[in-house]
């Protein structure tokens, strides 16, 4: 019977080690991202900058839009690898706040138009689609 109480209980410390390592690399992946936001504000908040989302513009630049929109993929993928890693729930509302930021990117013709919102996971899309409803329920590749 020892040996039984045993094994179950090295089986149950294995998974939570698990566990816990999940954790600690998807805090550690939030940690990165906050330190590229402080490091960019005005890509992490556009509302600091002027971006023009018709003329694929930030603050006047092409290039500079080019670099924000990296800067929201890098963000997404972040999130997806958070989602993946920690069950958590408190997660999904982190990251629709970091996410609402966003909006008027999400809410845009262009990032409808270019299918980029096809390529996230289903827990990132339907973050978006509380963002832009026009996205919601959509086929992911």
């Amino acid at each position: 019977m020892l040996t039984i109480f045993v094994v179950v209980l090295g089986i149950w410390q294995y998974f939570k080690s698990i566990q816990i390592d999940h954790e600690s690399s998807a805090k550690q992946l939030y940690a990165e991202y906050q330190t590229l936001a402080f490091e960019n504000p005005e890509m992490a908040n556009p509302s600091l900058a002027n971006v023009d989302y018709d003329a694929l513009t930030f603050d006047g630049d092409r290039l500079k839009f080019e670099k924000y929109e990296w800067f929201v993929s890098y963000m997404e993928t972040m999130a997806e690898e958070i989602f993946a890693l920690s069950k958590r729930s408190d997660w999904g509302h982190t990251l629709q706040e970091q996410l609402r930021y966003h909006q008027q990117y999400f809410a845009s013709k262009h990032y409808e138009s270019s299918g980029y919102y096809r390529n996230v996971t289903p827990e990132i899309s339907e973050l978006i689609g509380r963002l832009n409803p026009n996205l919601r329920n959509v086929q992911h590749g």
